[in-house]
């Protein structure tokens, strides 16, 4: 199939999706059209996977908000932290240590906060960057925001991976969905790259989760219903620091990487399931 049977597969697929799927991005739902369904999200279905390591950065996000470093890559200014934060605790009567050990404990949050912000920027930059590539008198260029430096990095890495890269923009943040298996989700991008038709998904983490591997497997198991088989996936990093970018060919098998996705899938309808079998406090009655 040629570059324009495959644009023209992907637009009578948005089309036709669009008639079908509404979704509200401020509540982030996806609805059925024909009869108001709520559809699950393929992010949502991803959380029933167990997530570990969350609970080891957000005790170290704590200590670290109390003046803990790490000794093998901390430096002087972590030390002197360390310090200042030894002599503030020092001084506190109980009610202001209380405050202090509170703040501790939300620390991860503001922290995830912080970067989901900085993370949001890299994204819409790189959606209306890409919509503008693809239809420049729809979509207007958008500036690189200079006010945070390393968001501003962070973006000039992605547009020399595409400057190093035979790139062909397809879609942008484009709507999926699977009529058999009730989800739905938005992929990042579909391009031509270095002359495969691939399709793409942006992270701004500081590493790669295996999230991703089974996330673009649910994305492919929607693009499969309609017809749409990309090549490859490939995930880009664009990390919010301003360095570290990884442009990474998922190779995973991808046949097995959609039965897990719909394994997931299954566990989170058995999770609502079970909803019944529970009183007005949540205790579990069976």
């Amino acid at each position: 199939m040629n570059t324009l049977e495959i644009k023209q597969q992907i637009e009578d697929y948005r089309k036709k999706v669009e008639s079908e799927v509404v979704f509200d991005k401020n509540k982030h739902i996806y609805q059925r059209i024909e009869d108001g369904y709520f559809l699950t999200g393929v992010t949502t279905i991803l959380g029933v996977k167990s997530k570990e390591f969350l609970q080891f950065w957000a005790a170290k996000e704590a200590v670290k908000s109390l003046g803990w470093y790490d000794l093998k890559e901390g430096d002087d200014e972590d030390k002197q932290n360390l310090f200042k934060r030894y002599s503030e605790i020092v001084q506190m009567d109980v009610d202001s240590y209380w405050r202090e050990l509170d703040n501790a404990k939300k620390a991860h949050t503001a922290k995830a906060r912080e970067g989901q912000k900085k993370g949001k920027i890299v994204h819409e930059f790189c959606e209306q960057y890409i919509k503008n590539k693809i239809d420049p008198s729809m979509f207007p260029a958008p500036s690189i925001p200079l006010e945070d430096e390393m968001v501003a990095n962070s973006i000039r890495l992605f547009l020399n991976w595409e400057e190093s890269n035979k790139v062909e923009w397809l879609a942008s943040e484009m709507m999926v969905w699977s009529p058999e298996h009730l989800f739905a989700g938005t992929i990042d991008w579909l391009a031509i790259v270095n002359n495969i038709f691939t399709l793409g998904d942006i992270k701004t983490n500081n590493q790669l989760s295996e999230d991703v591997i089974l996330q673009t497997g649910g994305y492919n198991l929607c693009l499969r219903e309609g017809g749409i088989n990309p090549e490859q996936r490939l995930v880009l990093r664009i990390p919010k620091s301003g360095d570290g970018f990884e442009a990474k060919v998922i190779s995973t098998d991808l046949d097995f990487d959609c039965q897990s996705f719909l394994s997931l899938r299954n566990v989170h309808r058995w999770n609502l399931y079970l909803e019944k079998f529970k009183d007005e406090n949540g205790k579990l009655c069976f």
